[in-house]
């Protein structure tokens, strides 16, 4: 892994002093991460084994938390390929020292995200310091500031695009996971999914529904075809299958 650069432009960056104490401690253990041309992969399970290694109590929700403080002050820009999702640093060649750009270790991106933000990123992004500053603050078991001696997992309860659309990726990628399909990222198969979690459905629940129905449908050649986003995450049938779940389920996986 090549070495990266920290300059003491930090202490008065505009974008950095925006961000949570956590989020900028992320910010530093995603920096060995980009290849040659300031790219990486965030996947939350990605980041979460290979920057967090040996913190157990950091969780899935609070690395996705902190990539979207990032992305709200333009520090990384995401984009989704296959169903992983994928940042570019743009002031990565301004800050690192490149003496030859080596093969790319992730997609290309695409030339909205390396020349400015979409308008649809920017607008789903606008509100979210402002959200996030209404969040509970992550606090160690004896209710002191964090520390790296501990953290307690608290689930981001902000209406934000950002953490709603990578959440329902994920959920789409156990979904492809448990039923052997190929659904992309895409709008129709995403919206859906998100739609049920801005409603209050959790991550687990919806693992729960899909587990659930790929062990009672998959035997069943009829039942198969409905194995899909459009059919369990349509908003009266979710109800029901959710209702369904007497217990926690295992889910495996």
């Amino acid at each position: 892994m090549a070495t990266r650069f920290i300059k003491d432009s930090i202490w008065t960056s505009p974008n950095l002093n925006q961000l949570s104490d956590m989020a900028e401690r992320h910010f530093y253990r995603l920096l060995p991460l980009p290849d040659d041309h300031g790219c990486c992969e965030v996947t939350a399970a990605v980041v979460k084994g290979r920057c967090y290694p040996l913190k157990p109590k950091v969780t899935i929700d609070l690395i996705i938390k902190w990539t979207a403080e990032l992305e709200a002050q333009d520090i990384i820009r995401t984009w989704t390929n296959k169903g992983r999702v994928f940042a570019y640093f743009p002031t990565w060649s301004g800050h690192q020292r490149i003496r030859s750009l080596n093969k790319r270790k992730t997609p290309e991106p695409p030339a909205s995200v390396v020349t400015c933000r979409q308008l649809s990123q920017v607008a789903a992004l606008s509100s979210l310091p402002s959200l996030l500053s209404s969040l509970p603050q992550e606090t160690t078991l004896s209710g002191s500031p964090p520390d790296d001696a501990g953290l307690v997992a608290t689930k981001p309860k902000a209406n934000n695009q950002a953490h709603y659309k990578q959440e329902a990726i994920s959920l789409l990628s156990f979904l492809n996971e448990k039923t052997g399909r190929h659904y992309e990222p895409v709008e129709a198969n995403v919206a859906l999914i998100v739609a049920r979690l801005r409603e209050g459905a959790t991550p687990d629940q919806c693992r729960q529904v899909i587990a659930k129905k790929a062990r009672e449908w998959l035997p069943d050649e009829k039942m198969q075809g409905y194995l899909r986003p459009a059919t369990l995450f349509n908003r009266t049938k979710f109800a029901q299958y959710h209702g369904e779940i007497g217990r926690p389920l295992e889910v495996e996986g």
